[in-house]
């Protein structure tokens, strides 16, 4: 089979030997070195911009941002029948950032197949990516903390959003159709590791400093340099690719590429393969999108799942998802890329359905306590747990900060300690008093193992017969859930990218994948919205329900697709 690649010039030139003879698919050091660097470039930029991805959009910022929202709203925010809590309201500024980039990605795709601007645009989308970023670290200086994230987040989320559909149509400009599903799958595992890695660091920094304001700020800044820095690799590696289009007109307008989408659109009949594909895309990545941006708001909203234990859990992610991806790329070689992508997303479905079994286990030992208290004699107590930042539900709680771990303290303090958390029913907090004449231990009436959701039945069932014999904690479940995810996420990631990109008229790569970019983005807005709606009527965990039926749907019209005469064809 023959082939046309770029060179390091940005330039087309023919090659006269087989790709098979030449390329070991699988080894980067069997490409031409020119071609290496091109494709390590490309790679690099996964590596700087995963960082968002992990540690702002999942790993710390909707922790920290759910604890500055409940600080505002402890009882959510209300609107007319909705109670938008801290995790429904990042859901739909999510929402809102995606519908931006999925109504602009076509008309710029289409306009990027008749211009040399793919780079530029890459390059413009990560300039507002990272300065939107950085702004995260001025939130404690104006007033209105939690508006000014949400802001900024929504601001630097377009900005990922933007440059990750370009940067996906620069990788059918970049290889071979052969060698897509392995460079698709390196870049995200370039992208695995650098972003987990940035996320250990700030691990170390937060627990070092227990989790100081400044530092988690500071942590939040310092994705934007690491961003910035990785994309100036793929900005001075990755050429400009050269226009490749069928259209005769050389340059145009964004009127002409508006109309040339709405003719695309007309003309799908003759692309009946990918438009099947984009639906069921469409509908599958909407979950998976959706739970991935949710889950970090989810755990600590829902669960009581600590800023620590999620940075665990997403950096146990970062470094499963690497190799997963890469297994996933062998795999695919053996069984085909559809069914190895069918396995990723039933995959999927199971990781949710044990989720949604999630329960947090009522207090039993004295260690598992929020707050513990010990008699030293008959008037005399000592604090030895407290949480370090107290959630406040009421302006009663304000109370609690007035105390620290080693505090003695006397009895009437205790007492005062005791109805706070016992007797206020949106107290969130367990209390253990070791010893004297206030020797008790309980749970407040908003506890987080207290289940009174729309689906309980199920996570009761599931802390009665798993969680509690074993000893699992809502954090060690968590954990765990890291470690499936991690395996399913980089293979169903990798494979649906490749996947598009092999069926696909090369010629017109960037109107199709802003095509990918639109349908992908459009789903992103669809999920959030539901779950947003969802959680708000309901409750959140009959939001996360909604996204399971909608990921069988998708992975089961994935499976009705016949692609194996278009990849045979290819």
């Amino acid at each position: 089979m023959f082939c046309t690649i770029i060179n390091y010039k940005g330039k087309k030139h023919d090659t006269t030997t087989r790709i098979g003879e030449n390329i070991v698919l699988g080894r980067l050091s069997n490409f031409p070195q020119e071609q290496r660097k091109i494709i390590r470039g490309w790679c690099f930029y996964d590596w700087g911009n995963s960082a968002f991805s992990t540690s702002i959009m999942v790993a710390i910022l909707p922790p920290y941002f759910v604890a500055i929202f409940k600080d505002a709203y402890p009882q959510g925010l209300d609107f007319g029948p909705f109670t938008f809590t801290a995790s429904s309201i990042w859901a739909l500024a999510i929402a809102f950032a995606t519908a931006v980039i999925a109504f602009s990605s076509p008309i710029l795709g289409a306009i990027s197949d008749t211009r040399k601007i793919k780079k530029k645009i890459l390059v413009l989308y990560t300039y507002i990516g990272c300065f939107a970023t950085l702004l995260l670290f001025f939130s404690v200086y104006t007033g209105y903390e939690w508006a000014w994230l949400l802001m900024c987040a929504t601001l630097a989320n377009a900005g990922f959003l933007g440059a990750w559909v370009f940067y996906n149509a620069l990788l059918p400009k970049i290889v071979s159709e052969e060698s897509i599903d392995y460079v698709s799958s390196l870049g995200f595992a370039y992208g695995y590791i650098g972003g987990g890695l940035l996320l250990a660091i700030h691990l170390v920094a937060i627990i070092y400093f227990e989790s100081s304001d400044l530092v988690i700020r500071l942590s939040m800044a310092s994705v934007a340099i690491w961003w910035y820095a990785s994309a100036l690799i793929t900005f001075k590696n990755v050429p400009e690719p050269e226009v490749d289009s069928v259209y005769t007109k050389e340059k145009m307008t964004v009127s002409e590429a508006f109309s040339q989408v709405i003719s695309t659109l007309k003309k799908v009949s003759k692309f009946r393969t990918v438009f099947l594909y984009l639906i069921a895309y469409l509908i599958f990545n909407d979950a998976i999108q959706t739970i991935i941006s949710v889950a970090g708001a989810f755990g600590p909203d829902v669960l009581g799942v600590t800023l620590q234990i999620n940075m665990v859990t997403i950096l146990i992610i970062q470094f499963i998802a690497a190799p997963g991806a890469m297994a996933f790329s062998v795999f695919a070689n053996k069984i085909g890329s559809q069914k190895a992508l069918l396995i990723a997303l039933l995959g999927w479905a199971f990781i949710v359905v044990i989720a949604l079994g999630f329960a947090p286990l009522t207090p039993e030992k004295q260690s598992d306590y929020d707050i513990q208290i010990k008699s030293l004699n008959e008037s005399t107590y000592e604090i030895v747990v407290i949480p370090s930042s107290i959630e406040k539900p009421t302006k009663a709680f304000d109370v609690l900060e007035n105390y620290n771990v080693g505090d003695q303290v006397d009895q009437n303090n205790v007492k005062e300690i005791k109805k706070i958390v016992l007797e206020e029913n949106l107290s969130p907090y367990s209390l253990y008093i070791d010893g004297g004449a206030e020797a008790i231990s309980g749970i407040g009436g908003s506890h987080k193992s207290i289940l009174n959701d729309s689906l309980s039945v199920w996570p009761k069932l599931m802390r009665s017969v798993l969680w509690e014999p074993l000893g699992i904690s809502v954090s060690l479940q968590w954990i765990f859930l890291g470690v499936f995810v991690g395996f399913v996420m980089g293979g169903s990631q990798a494979l649906a990218r490749s996947l598009f990109a092999v069926i696909i008229p090369k010629e017109q790569s960037g109107e199709f994948f802003g095509f990918f970019g639109f349908v992908g983005r459009f789903s992103a807005t669809i999920g959030p919205i539901l779950y947003g709606i969802v959680a708000g009527l309901i409750d959140p965990r009959f939001g996360v329900f909604s996204l399971l039926i909608i990921l069988l749907v998708g992975t089961f019209m994935l499976w009705r697709i016949k692609l194996d005469n278009v990849l045979s064809r290819n």
